[in-house]
C-alpha cells in the first residue's frame, strides 16, 4: 500500500531521531569507556608509583639493619677506631644509603629522603625549659619566648589549668574567632600556629626545627644550632665546640669528651646539666624517617616510615602515605 507524502515525512524524522539517540548513546558510550580506560591508567600508574616507592623502603630499611648489626661485631666492639668510624657512618646516613637513594623497577623508580629525628625537638616530649631555649635561639625575647613555651604546654596538657603566661580552654574561646585547645599531643606542626604566643614569624623561625614524631631524645652529632641549644648543660661554648667539630669531620664518642675542650665556666654549666643530659642526648640516630617517593610519570607517591634502632634490629615504627 502507498504511503502518503505526511506518513513518509513522518517515518523520515522518525529515523532521523532514531539516528541521533543511537549517536548519543555510542557517543555517551565511547566518553565513558575513554573515562574508565583513563581511570583504569591512572591507577595502574598509581600501584606502579606506590610499589616503587615501597621497594624504596624496604631497600632502606635492609640497609639500615646491615648497619646495626655492624653495632654489635666483635671486630668493632673491640676496636678503639672502628667504633668511632661507625658513629660517623650513622651520622651521615645520606652518603652511607647514596647507592641506594635513587633507582628503577622497569618504567617505575624511588627517590629516598632520609632524616634522623634527633635532628628536632619533639613539642609533645619538651619540657617548657627547652621550648623557651630554642624560641631564644632563634630570636624571640624572653617574654615571648615564655608565652610560647608555656602556652604549647597548655596545648598539649589534659587540664584546663593554665600557666602564669599560658592559655588554656578560656583564652581561646574568648578570642574574636574562637576555637577549642587540643588538651592533648598535637599530631601535626601547622596546628602549632593556633597556640598562643606561636603566630607570625615565630612560628615560621621555630618550624625547621620541631617535628611531633620521636622519643626527643636529640642528636648532639647532627642537631642544628637552635635544637642543641635546648638540651641541658649547653651553653654557647659548648654548642660551638660541637659545631666546629662537625665541621671538621669530627664526632663524639661520648659527652665526657666534650668537657674537655671547655673552659672552666662551661664546663661547670655541663656539669650542673649533666645527669638531665645524659637523659635526652644520644651520639648516633636512634629514630630514623625515610620518605620514599614512588615516580611513575606523570605521578609521584610519597610514603614515609619511621624506623628505631633497637638491639640488633631496626624496627619499622609506622608508616603512612604523604598527601602532594
Amino acid at each position: 500500500m502507498k504511503m502518503k507524502k505526511s506518513e513518509r515525512g513522518f517515518a523520515l524524522v522518525a529515523s532521523l531521531w532514531a539516528l541521533v539517540f543511537v549517536g548519543a548513546v555510542a557517543g555517551a558510550y565511547l566518553a565513558e569507556s575513554s573515562h574508565v580506560a583513563r581511570i583504569t591508567r591512572n591507577r595502574n600508574a598509581e600501584l606502579q608509583a606506590r610499589q616503587a616507592a615501597q621497594a624504596g623502603l624496604e631497600r632502606a630499611h635492609n640497609a639500615l639493619e646491615r648497619l646495626q648489626i655492624l653495632r654489635f661485631d666483635p671486630a668493632i666492639t673491640l676496636n678503639v677506631e672502628s667504633g668511632p668510624r661507625l658513629t660517623r657512618v650513622w651520622n651521615d646516613l645520606e652518603a652511607a644509603l647514596a647507592e641506594i637513594s635513587r633507582d628503577c623497577l622497569g618504567d617505575a623508580c624511588y627517590e629516598l629522603e632520609i632524616r634522623d629525628l634527633g635532628t628536632r625537638l619533639n613539642v609533645n616530649t619538651a619540657s617548657e625549659a627547652q621550648l623557651r631555649n630554642l624560641f631564644l635561639a632563634v630570636g624571640a625575647d624572653y617574654r615571648r619566648a615564655d608565652v610560647a613555651a608555656q602556652s604549647i604546654a597548655d596545648w598539649t596538657d589534659g587540664d584546663d589549668l593554665h600557666r602564669a603566661r599560658g592559655a588554656e580552654r578560656s583564652y581561646y574561646l574568648a578570642i574574636p574567632i574562637p576555637y577549642e585547645p587540643r588538651n592533648g599531643p598535637i599530631t601535626d606542626l601547622s596546628e602549632l600556629g593556633r597556640v598562643r604566643g606561636m603566630d607570625g614569624w615565630l612560628f615560621d623561625a621555630a618550624f625547621p626545627f620541631l617535628t611531633v614524631e620521636g622519643s626527643g631524645r636529640i642528636n648532639i652529632n647532627a642537631a642544628p644550632e637552635p635544637v642543641l641549644a635546648a638540651l641541658p648543660g649547653l651553653g654557647p661554648q659548648a654548642i660551638q665546640v660541637i659545631l666546629n667539630a662537625r665541621r671538621r669531620g669530627v664526632v663524639f664518642s661520648n659527652v665526657f669528651e666534650l668537657s674537655l675542650h671547655l673552659g672552666a665556666t662551661a664546663r661547670a654549666q655541663l656539669r650542673e646539666g649533666f645527669r638531665e643530659l645524659l637523659s635526652l642526648a644520644v651520639l648516633e640516630p636512634v629514630e630514623i624517617e625515610v620518605t620514599s617517593t614512588g615516580l611513575y610519570s606523570p605521578l609521584r607517591v610519597p610514603i614515609r616510615a619511621i624506623y628505631v634502632r633497637e638491639g640488633e634490629r631496626v624496627t619499622q615504627l609506622k608508616r603512612s602515605r604523604l598527601d602532594i
